[in-house]
């Protein structure tokens, strides 16, 4: 088993990350447990890597649970500690997620213009229910 390190270095924060692997788990969501867990693990920290705070992944773990259509998305982690997670989309569309830890997420969506420039749009979004609402203005 993977040992578990997190940003804020507490076994407070391990217990909750643990908590959050098995909710994300339980809802069917093992490959996504396993990639957080990878970024959260020993191996990463020892080889230099950003790993995500325990408060951002609840907040990515409170909207993936909530958002059961979506795909799997892509995750790393950004040098603030943010989990980041990255949905393609059809017709060369992406949508770029970081969850910031305070149940908001930053949300950065490109598409193609019809000229075959980039459009792109960001915005912070709170995280609930109606949070992909709050994103599908960008399409």
């Amino acid at each position: 088993m993977t040992t578990i390190v997190s940003g804020e270095g507490t076994s407070r924060d391990q217990q909750q990350c643990f908590q959050l692997l098995h909710r994300l788990r339980n809802s069917g969501a093992h490959k996504v447990a396993d990639r957080i867990e990878y970024l959260v693990s020993e191996e990463t920290a020892g080889d230099g890597g950003d790993i995500p705070t325990t408060a951002s992944i609840a907040s990515f773990a409170a909207f993936y649970s909530d958002n059961h259509d979506l795909d799997e998305p892509f995750l790393g982690a950004t040098v603030n500690g943010e989990l980041q997670a990255v949905w393609e989309l059809p017709d060369h569309r992406r949508l770029v997620a970081e969850f910031l830890g305070d149940n908001t997420m930053r949300c950065l969506y490109r598409r193609a213009g019809n000229t075959g420039s980039v459009i792109a749009f960001c915005k912070d979004v709170k995280i609930d229910m109606n949070a992909l609402s709050g994103i599908s203005e960008f399409s």
